[in-house]
């Protein structure tokens, strides 16, 4: 973190370096995809709406797909 003075203001200046696991990211997204629709043995237990191939799959699906593609446009 570091302070600058602009126009008579100081600014806080922050910034964050993550690690990416590139290989995590795919690997879930194969898992994500070749996911089965839940029996309903499993929806009894879980429920629809908190089961995640209902819940959240897609979304995460095409999140991890955007994320892997501006990852490898980097290389």
């Amino acid at each position: 973190m570091t302070y600058v003075k602009e126009d008579s203001k100081i600014y806080k200046v922050t910034t964050t370096k993550t690690l990416v696991d590139l290989g995590a990211l795919k690997a879930e997204l194969a898992d994500l995809k070749a996911m089965k629709e839940p029996n309903n043995e499993e929806l009894a237990e879980t429920g629809k709406m908190v089961h995640p191939y209902f819940m959240d799959r897609d979304f995460r699906i095409e999140d991890l797909g955007k994320q892997i593609k501006e990852i490898e446009e980097v290389k």
